[in-house]
């Protein structure tokens, strides 16, 4: 009949209009999940590089600065000589967690050094030891920017993310070490650091729920991904 078949229209635009209004708003709920899961992600990173430029950064500085008004740190500097010893002492002091000690003269010659390298990545995860670093790594630590600001006599001290050659990354911090019998020249320079990499990206793959890479020249050096992700997982404009 007519009223059954205008029923059943309506009926039939009715449904049409509510699996149209359906999709529309599951489309505009999920595009405003997405933003809010971004902004979340976005928000966890810029606190990931504050603690990283900031406050590790000044940890790094204070413990450093502590660690030179130590006696036994500042005599032996001030003898010169050869102070590898004294760099593996000052790398086992418990209280402190650095990755590498550099002791040098006033004008940034090596007399010590102690350390390990980054731990690297493997399938996505840290790998159990740090790495072994060679002579040329030493070089790229004694070259880094933040020793460098430091032999120059207008500035003490130094603190700063840095790139140690063309492949780590690592926080740094040196500073010269008074002579003790005139406090206004220094004695030497000590320097530490603190690598960044396969653990801080496990770190802070941990506190955001995201993977996370660092990425050096735009080619990540460290991964959390267990291969390289996909174009259709990245966007180009994030690579």
């Amino acid at each position: 009949s007519i009223r059954v078949r205008f029923v059943a229209s309506f009926a039939a635009l009715l449904v049409a209009v509510v699996l149209a209004l359906a999709a529309a708003l599951t489309g505009v709920l999920t595009s405003r999940v997405e933003a809010e899961e971004l902004d979340r992600v976005r928000a966890q990173l810029a606190s990931a590089e504050q603690d990283i430029e900031t406050d590790a950064t000044q940890e790094l500085t204070n413990d450093l600065g502590t660690l030179a008004g130590f006696d036994s740190v500042r005599s032996p500097i001030q003898r010169g000589g050869n102070l590898t010893s004294l760099a593996r002492e000052i790398d086992d002091i418990p209280i402190f967690e650095f990755d590498f000690v550099m002791v040098m003269d006033r004008r940034g010659r090596v007399l010590g050094f102690s350390g390990e390298g980054p731990h690297v990545s493997r399938r996505g995860r840290p790998s159990r030891s740090p790495t072994k670093l060679r002579p040329i790594h030493q070089v790229n630590i004694n070259g880094s920017e933040v020793i460098q600001q430091v032999k120059r006599p207008e500035i003490p001290e130094s603190a700063s993310p840095v790139r140690i050659g063309p492949n780590l990354v690592a926080i740094m911090a040196a500073r010269e070490v008074p002579d003790a019998d005139a406090p206004s020249r220094a004695a030497g320079i000590i320097a530490t650091g603190i690598w960044l990499d396969a653990l801080t990206v496990d770190g802070l793959s941990t506190s955001v729920a995201a993977r996370a890479s660092i990425v050096v020249d735009g080619r990540p050096i460290v991964s959390s991904f267990s291969r390289r992700p996909r174009e259709s997982i990245v966007s180009a404009d994030v690579q």
